[in-house]
C-alpha cells in the first residue's frame, strides 16, 4: 500500500520534468503536459519562471552578474553600443554588423519635428518617467516613416536607442535651460547624450560625464526577469508593438520598489543634508518605525549570504577613485559611507543580510549631471532600454504563447485554510 508521500512522489514524476540548475542547485519543475489541470500559487512569482533566456543571469551562488556568459564589472571599460549589441545578438557581432548598427545610432540621433511638437504639449509638471514613456508610444506612430516598411531588428532597436536618449536630453534641456542644440554628429554615445544635455558645458567635464554615463548605462542595460522587463514580455506575448512594450516597461519601472526607487533615495540624501541628521538617529527611527531604509536591500541579492550587488562595488569605485574630481557630491559620499558603516555591523541589518543596492550609489552619480531626482529613472532607463528590447524580441521568436496567469478566489483560499486548521 502506498504512502501519501509515495503518491506525490509519483504525481511529480508524472506531470512534470524535474531536473537541477547547474549554476545555483535550484530544483527545475517543467511541465509535461501544459493542459495540467493544476494552479501554483506564487505570489509575486518568487519561485516561477515565465521565460528562457541567454540575455542576461545572476549568479546566487557567487554574487556575480553575467550579460551573455561574460561578467558585466569586466565590460564596463566598452562602448555602451557595443554591449547593446551583444544583448541583441547572443555574440560579438562582426565589423560590418557594428557599422550598420552605428551608423543607424548616427542616422537617428536626431529630434524629429513630430515628437518634439507632441512633447511640447505634454503638462509642465508632468513626471520625466512619464514623459519619456510618452515620447516611446508616440514614436510608435513615426516609426513606419523613419524606418520604412522593412526594417530589421537591429535597426529598430538603434532607432529605439538613439530616439529614447533624445527625448531624454529634449526632457532636461525643456525643463532647465531651454537651450537646445542640434546633437553632434561626431562623439561617443554617451558623449553626445552628455553634450545635447549640457551644451554649454566645457567639453573637458562633458568627456568625464561621457565616461560616467557609458558605465552607468552597461550597469544598467539589464538585470534579469524583473518587474518591468516582465511587463515587457507580457506585452510581447499579446504580439503588441516593441514601442507599447518598451512604454509600458518604463511605467512599471517608475514605481518606488523599482526603477523610482532612485528617486527617492536621492531625496533621503537630501533631506539628512538640509536637516543636517545624525545618520546613526536617522536609522535609529527608520528601524523603530518598521521603515525601510533607502538605498539598501534586494530581493535578488538578499538571498545570498553577506550578497552585494556587483554593480555597486564598481559604482562605489567610481566615486572613490582617486581621480575622481566632482568636489560637489563630497558630503553625498560621506553620508553614503556612513550609511555602510552602520549598516555593515548593525544585528538589525546583518540578521535580514541587507546590503547596498545601486541606488545607493547611481542617484549620487547622477547628481554630476545636474538632473532632479524625479530624473533618475530616466537616466537609468538610457541603459535598460536596450535590454528591454533585447528581452521583446527574445519572447518573440521563442514563445508564441500569450502569457496568461491565472488566479485564485480568496473564498476557496479561505476555505482551505479552515480545512487545514481543523486539524
Amino acid at each position: 500500500m502506498s504512502t501519501l508521500k509515495d503518491q506525490n512522489k509519483q504525481y511529480l514524476s508524472d506531470v512534470f520534468k524535474i531536473s537541477t540548475a547547474i549554476e545555483d542547485g535550484s530544483r527545475i519543475f517543467e511541465f509535461k503536459n501544459p493542459n495540467e489541470k493544476l494552479i501554483i500559487y506564487d505570489p509575486g512569482l518568487i519561485h516561477t519562471a515565465i521565460c528562457k533566456t541567454s540575455i542576461s543571469r545572476i549568479d546566487l551562488d557567487n554574487g556575480r552578474f553575467y550579460y551573455r556568459g561574460y561578467p558585466v564589472t569586466e565590460w564596463v571599460k566598452r562602448d555602451f553600443l557595443d554591449i547593446a549589441l551583444l544583448l541583441l545578438n547572443e555574440k560579438l557581432c562582426g565589423t560590418e554588423e557594428k557599422h550598420v548598427f552605428y551608423d543607424s545610432i548616427d542616422k537617428y540621433f536626431v529630434l524629429y519635428p513630430e515628437i518634439q511638437s507632441t512633447l511640447d504639449t505634454l503638462p509642465e509638471n508632468i513626471h520625466p518617467t512619464d514623459y519619456l514613456s510618452v515620447g516611446f508610444l508616440s514614436l510608435g506612430a513615426l516609426s513606419s516613416k523613419c524606418l520604412g516598411p522593412k526594417s530589421n531588428p537591429l535597426e529598430e532597436a538603434a532607432f529605439m536607442i538613439a530616439q529614447g536618449a533624445i527625448i531624454t536630453a529634449y526632457y532636461y534641456v525643456s525643463h532647465s535651460h531651454g537651450h537646445w542644440e542640434e546633437p553632434l554628429t561626431k562623439g561617443s554615445y554617451a558623449f553626445r547624450i552628455a553634450k545635447c544635455m549640457h551644451p554649454l558645458e566645457d567639453d573637458t567635464r562633458i568627456e568625464k560625464l561621457a565616461k560616467i554615463l557609458n558605465v552607468m548605462m552597461i550597469l544598467h542595460a539589464e538585470h534579469g526577469q524583473n518587474c518591468s522587463t516582465a511587463v515587457v514580455r507580457l506585452v510581447e506575448s499579446a504580439h503588441g508593438p516593441l514601442y507599447n512594450a518598451i512604454s509600458s516597461g518604463i511605467a512599471a519601472f517608475k514605481g518606488f520598489l523599482h526603477g523610482g526607487a532612485s528617486q527617492f533615495v536621492s531625496e533621503m540624501y537630501d533631506e539628512i543634508l538640509t536637516n543636517n541628521y545624525d545618520i546613526d538617529a536617522y536609522i535609529d527611527k527608520k528601524i523603530a518605525n518598521k521603515e525601510p531604509l533607502l538605498g539598501f536591500g534586494q530581493r535578488t541579492y538578499n538571498r545570498i549570504l553577506n550578497g552585494l550587488d556587483p554593480r555597486v562595488e564598481t559604482m562605489r569605485k567610481i566615486l572613490f577613485a582617486d581621480d575622481f574630481d566632482f568636489p560637489e557630491v563630497e558630503p553625498y559620499k560621506q553620508i553614503a559611507l556612513k550609511m555602510i558603516d552602520r549598516v555593515s555591523n548593525d544585528p538589525y541589518f546583518k540578521k535580514r543580510n541587507i546590503t547596498a543596492n545601486p541606488d545607493l550609489f547611481n542617484c549620487i552619480l547622477f547628481k554630476l549631471f545636474k538632473v532632479p531626482s524625479a530624473m533618475n529613472p530616466v537616466m537609468i532607463c538610457l541603459g535598460r532600454v536596450m535590454g528591454w528590447t533585447a528581452n521583446y524580441y527574445e519572447q518573440k521568436r521563442d514563445s508564441k504563447l500569450l502569457i496568461r496567469p491565472c488566479d485564485l478566489q480568496k473564498s476557496y483560499l479561505q476555505e482551505l485554510e479552515d480545512i487545514y486548521n481543523t486539524y
